[in-house]
């Protein structure tokens, strides 16, 4: 509905109201229309002339309603009411069981923050945790929004999120088809820095450490963009990792915008998407998009890349608001909780360096989680005092019990797993170590989504979603991550980077009514490199 439309018929419910309250006192007072003759002969003409008024002026609210509110706008209404997933209930309070912490946990060697899924998973059926979650409430001290659209806060495209998915569309846009310059993009992020949930640190070790994602499934193409002294593997581990670099160094050096300082507004929790704001026509900046602290942007279109948790939540109010297949009933939740551990030891030869290990009794690999364990000295040179580094992950149920732990006890707990099959060899030379918790990161709040939800039908999967989606079927709201990949492989940095461009290169099409493509997102990238 239009904006002014609800106060109109607010407005015409309110004068009834009055009508109706002061036939109601008058017939209460002493020389009202109860007691009064000549008042009740003519009361039956006064009812019949205020209900024709009240008919009159309600036809004309929705006569000014209908001629106000676009097509588009009126589609977008219908779509949010009748895109509900199988089985849902309008009135269904159910919600997936999964448990968090919302508060951040920041570590002072973690210097950046990035959102594309986390770890190399091979696939596994959907599960749920047995903790409930609860949802986060829209803060209720969001400012009210009072800006307008002028040239200082309105953009081509907003994009919701500054991790692979969002770093990914920004590309594409800057360097694809239309090739908007970087005034015409907007990125709105709600860390201090470019990410979500790829992070490094520079502190731990005298090279780089992957506090994320580790493992490059796209190998030849990343190879062919970063060379081949960037990436190796650890021993049987079947894909490589990077070697004196990192995913968060790849997204800042190659995929970021140049300017990404002008482009990335940092420290900005995007709220509100509001669709329906502002719009008086399909041509017009209609999209408003808005911060906790009040800060409001407009644009034609806007990406959102968050992680899904963050739509389970509602942290974002969309209006109108998400079908819940992309939301609390979306096939990829729970979200898997989790952690990554580096251990710094004075003797590592207990890790068998001819494959990863496991700490768990079943392997590393279940239906509902994964945990895994390997040297980084396979890769890496040793320390100068001879140490090593050992590099891990629990993921999904296998988390559980560590998850609401302090580092330190989540270290002792990781260490007195090893020392069971390793004869107490894992505490003897322990030195340090520290944990990276995404569970209890706010912008993340966990790993990935459950994996191998997005599986076709004929393999036992919902074969749903798929790709970014085009939200309102509006050609102007988009969502876009590592949940809702195009490759029919979720829970990987390249999920969200893929899943981003083809948001992307559909605002390109529509707008330039030219494609992008074909080539993959990473080998395009890689030709732009040699442009």
């Amino acid at each position: 509905m239009a904006p002014g439309a609800k106060e109109d018929l607010r407005f015409g419910d309110d004068s009834f109201d009055d009508s109706f309250q002061h036939i109601h006192v008058g017939q209460g007072h002493s020389v009202g229309m109860a007691n009064n003759v000549e008042a009740r002969k003519f009361l039956p003409y006064a009812l019949i002339v205020a209900g024709l008024i009240i008919i009159i002026g309600g036809g004309i609210a929705f006569a000014l309603v209908d001629e106000r509110e676009p097509a588009a706008v009126r589609a977008a209404s219908e779509y949010s009411h009748s895109s509900i997933a199988p089985g849902d209930d309008e009135t269904s309070t159910s919600s997936p069981t999964f448990r968090y912490d919302t508060e951040s946990n920041a570590n002072p060697v973690h210097e950046s923050k990035l959102e594309p899924s986390i770890f190399y998973l091979p696939t596994s059926q959907p599960t749920t945790s047995t903790t409930a979650a609860e949802p986060t409430p829209i803060p209720s001290n969001v400012p009210v929004a009072t800006e307008q659209p002028t040239k200082r806060n309105t953009y081509h495209t907003i994009i919701v999120g500054a991790g692979a998915a969002g770093l990914a569309a920004a590309y594409t846009l800057q360097n694809e088809g239309s090739k908007l310059s970087s005034d015409r993009i907007h990125v709105l992020e709600s860390a201090d820095t470019l990410g979500g949930r790829v992070q490094k640190s520079t502190t731990f070790a005298p090279y780089p450490l992957d506090l994320g994602a580790s493992f490059v499934q796209y190998d030849d193409e990343i190879e062919a963009i970063v060379g081949v002294d960037r990436l190796a593997k650890p021993d049987n581990t079947g894909l490589p990792i990077f070697v004196n670099y990192t995913w968060w160094d790849f997204f800042n050096d190659i995929i970021a915008p140049k300017d990404k300082e002008n482009v990335i507004e940092y420290g900005c929790r995007v709220v509100v998407v509001d669709y329906l704001a502002f719009s008086t026509n399909d041509d017009d900046n209609a999209i408003m998009t808005q911060c906790d602290d009040g800060r409001s942007f407009f644009s034609h279109h806007v990406i959102t890349t968050v992680p899904l948790s963050i739509l389970r939540d509602g942290v974002i109010d969309f209006r109108p608001p998400l079908p819940r297949s992309m939301t609390t009933f979306h096939p990829g939740l729970p979200v898997w909780e989790g952690f990554k551990i580096f251990l710094e030891v004075r003797k590592a030869n207990f890790l068998d360096e001819s494959h990863i290990e496991s700490i768990a009794p079943d392997g590393y690999l279940t239906e509902t989680g994964e945990n895994l364990f390997w040297k980084l000295s396979s890769v890496h040179e040793t320390l100068e005092n001879g140490n090593e580094i050992i590099a891990g992950y629990l993921l999904g149920d296998q988390s559980h019990p560590f998850i609401d732990l302090d580092d330190e006890a989540i270290i002792q707990e990781i260490l007195e797993l090893l020392d069971d099959q390793y004869d107490g060899e894992a505490s003897r030379f322990y030195v340090r170590g520290f944990v990276k918790n995404w569970s209890k990161d706010a912008n993340v709040r966990g790993t990935l989504s459950t994996w191998g939800y997005d599986k076709p039908v004929d393999e036992g999967g919902p074969g749903y979603p798929s790709g970014a989606q085009n939200i309102y079927n509006s050609n102007k709201v988009w969502i876009a991550g590592e949940a809702f990949p195009i490759d029919g492989s979720n829970g990987w940095v390249d999920s969200g980077a893929f899943s981003g461009d083809e948001a992307a290169r559909q605002i390109i099409e529509l707008t330039q009514g030219t494609k992008v493509g074909p080539d993959l997102f990473w080998t395009r990238v890689k030709n732009n490199l040699s442009i």
